[in-house]
């Protein structure tokens, strides 16, 4: 079955058992379709299970285990993505995908999409567009230029590993910031979803714009599956960038 078809298996937990690893939540919560309810998912002992809670759309307590009060349920792995899972470990997450790393490998973090069909559209938009952008000789991270499968679907892809910027040097770098978005729009292309957590650096502290699921050539119409909010009249542009530098980091 298809990563983007992945059902979930309402399963008895064996409690006991949830008790020795900590559970880490690798989806924000969303509405479980009933007022009040709310699901997301977490990877335990590096699987994946379906929690629902009632109440707060805020995550239940999860280092409190087994969980009170919480329906838990597996969900459906291919073997391929099994074994990812099995061999690295969830470091962050966001709205459309989940940030694993592993010890081993020239490229030891992955970015795997959620299941939904939105967030498998997104990653393969942005697999494609960070090939365009490295070819540029953009500031892009280096990446595996085989992507990872499930079931022959495209899913996520493999990178090196960089760091995180110092809220420090978002001030002390400013200058630097703003050129690395400018070489983006002077090559014709936007990145979409600008802001200090998408500015990262490499080993040698060269500034790397990560992210770029929503990225594009000017004046080309971007896909339709994008959410409005990213460019308003569906054209590739430079203004929501712009704007958000101006917010975020330096006045323009």
């Amino acid at each position: 079955m298809a990563r983007t078809q992945a059902q979930e298996h309402a399963q008895g937990m064996d409690y006991p058992s949830f008790r020795s690893h900590e559970a880490k939540p690798i989806t924000p919560p969303q509405s479980a379709g009933v007022r009040g309810s709310y699901r997301c998912v977490i990877d335990y002992n590096h699987q994946p299970f379906s929690i629902t809670w009632s109440g707060s759309p805020e995550y239940p307590d999860l280092a409190r285990l087994p969980l009170k009060n919480v329906d838990v349920s597996s969900v459906h792995q291919s073997s391929e993505m099994a074994l990812i899972w099995r061999n690295s470990m969830i470091i962050d997450y966001g709205s459309h995908a989940s940030i694993r790393t592993t010890e081993y490998g020239r490229f030891p973090i992955l970015k795997l999409a959620h299941s939904d069909e939105l967030s498998i559209k997104l990653i393969q938009h942005e697999f494609d567009v960070l090939a365009e952008l490295a070819k540029l000789g953009l500031p892009v991270v280096e990446f595996d230029p085989q992507p990872i499968l499930d079931n022959g679907v495209t899913c996520g892809y493999r990178m090196k590993k960089l760091s995180k910027l110092e809220l420090s040097e978002l001030w002390s770098r400013s200058d630097d910031i703003k050129e690395v978005l400018g070489q983006f729009h002077s090559a014709g292309f936007s990145h979409g979803d600008f802001s200090p957590s998408n500015i990262m650096k490499d080993e040698v502290g060269h500034l790397i714009l990560i992210d770029p699921s929503f990225a594009g050539r000017l004046g080309s119409a971007a896909p339709p599956f994008f959410p409005s909010w990213v460019y308003t009249n569906g054209i590739y542009s430079i203004s929501s960038d712009l704007e958000r530098l101006n917010r975020y980091i330096v006045p323009i």
